[in-house]
């Protein structure tokens, strides 16, 4: 079997608009997995007027993947048969001719261990938004990280089909907490020995909704600690690579530029006594060229103003 398409379930809304996407590709050498993460929504019923024997539910024992849903992927892993795991959202639906597209990819890039698709992005109601970055047939893993940090460049599971053998070999997805960060820390690992490859010929389609956490993750404060902790990961998967198509300077300054607003602000030191005027004086000088022209034009307005009406009273 060449793909096993996984679909950790949580949510109803969308769950049978995913499901049909699957079932609606033009290549059907697949298995579907729907996992249900001991949801209270009954998802069961949802599968009820599917007759397909692709189809597989499973029940998690309890609920895996509340505080780190890669326990659920992982969980479902080990389910899977199939030589490529795609690991689709419950919300989000695939092209029909993903599959196909993806089967392209594996025969002409039979060593790669990441094959992915260009993403479209949805409203609630499935209506097309927006598109993702055109992609490179074939992307090295700092190129990647670049461009996903550089330009915020949108990614989602969704796209990607995984060659399971390498995603056992490194212990399954990462686990990060709420999952955040767990896909780019994936693909960084899996791409070291061999490049991304992708195809702008299909896409997968990621739905934006107001359930849906990773639209708003990059700016809750409450995240913070977990943003810190992947660009420490970062940090440290770079100290052990070296890159291959970007500079190390221009990605270490890329990195931080992308992160350093979740970090601690730097401690408050108090000036000496003897550096307090040059301080001061320094404040204007730091200014960019035109915002201190223009502070000066404001002072100079100012100043005149006070002395017109100094003058009128006298």
């Amino acid at each position: 079997m060449l793909f096993s398409i996984i679909i950790p379930a949580y949510k109803a809304q969308h769950l049978r608009e995913a499901i049909h996407s699957v079932l609606a590709q033009s290549c059907g050498d697949y298995e579907l997995l729907v996992v249900d993460d001991h949801s209270p929504h009954e998802l069961k019923t949802k599968l009820r007027d599917f007759h397909d024997h692709r189809i597989c539910y499973h029940r998690t024992p309890h609920n895996l993947g509340g505080e780190d849903p890669t326990r659920t992927w992982n969980y479902a892993l080990q389910l899977a048969k199939g030589e490529l795991i795609i690991l689709l959202g419950d919300d989000d639906e695939l092209a029909p001719n993903y599959l196909e597209e993806m089967a392209r990819l594996v025969d002409r890039h039979p060593a790669a261990s990441i094959y992915r698709a260009r993403l479209q992005l949805t409203d609630e109601n499935g209506i097309v938004v927006d598109y993702g970055w055109p992609l490179p047939e074939v992307e090295t893993w700092d190129e990647f990280l670049y461009f996903r940090h550089r330009h915020g460049r949108l990614q989602s599971t969704s796209e990607m089909a995984v060659r399971a053998s390498s995603l056992r070999e490194i212990g399954g997805y990462l686990p990060m907490p709420l999952a955040l960060g767990s896909d780019d820390l994936t693909w960084l690992t899996l791409s070291v020995n061999h490049p991304i490859v992708s195809t702008n010929q299909t896409y997968a389609r990621w739905r934006r909704h107001s359930q849906s956490i990773s639209g708003s993750v990059w700016s809750e404060k409450k995240q913070r600690p977990y943003l810190n902790e992947l660009y420490r990961r970062i940090i440290l998967f770079l100290s052990e690579h070296k890159p291959v198509a970007i500079s190390p300077e221009l990605l270490e300054r890329v990195i931080h530029e992308r992160y350093q607003k979740t970090l601690p602000p730097p401690p408050k030191v108090d000036p000496k006594p003897g550096l307090v005027v040059s301080a001061k004086r320094a404040n204007v000088a730091l200014l960019p060229p035109i915002a201190a022209k223009l502070f000066r034009i404001i002072r100079k307005s100012v100043k005149s103003s006070s002395e017109d009406r100094e003058g009128g009273r006298k």
